[in-house]
């Protein structure tokens, strides 16, 4: 993360740029309907040891951008705002 300042704005704000994507879901077993489900049902399989170290993640396949526990810890800690979260899979 990197504070930044825009000219003529009070606020600090921080820029974040995830550039690694990792095979982060688990569609082992799923066919294209199945996998869908799982997207739209916001029951996502992560694998747990693809993101074991990880805080903040994006999937190789699906271009999102998820995080675990740590990283919304980290935000809620250090009082960081204008970020909102939605739980949409477990790890395993």
């Amino acid at each position: 993360m990197f504070p930044i300042k825009i000219k003529e704005v009070s606020e600090d704000f921080l820029y974040i740029n995830v550039l690694k994507a990792s095979p982060a879901i688990d569609f082992d077993g799923l066919d294209t309907q199945q996998s869908l489900s799982m997207l739209r049902n916001k029951e996502i399989k992560f694998k747990l040891n693809e993101i074991t170290n990880e805080i903040l993640f994006r999937d190789v396949k699906i271009n999102f951008y998820y995080c675990t526990q740590n990283f919304i810890d980290f935000i809620e800690n250090n009082q960081i705002k204008g970020l909102t979260f939605e739980k949409v899979g477990f790890a395993t």
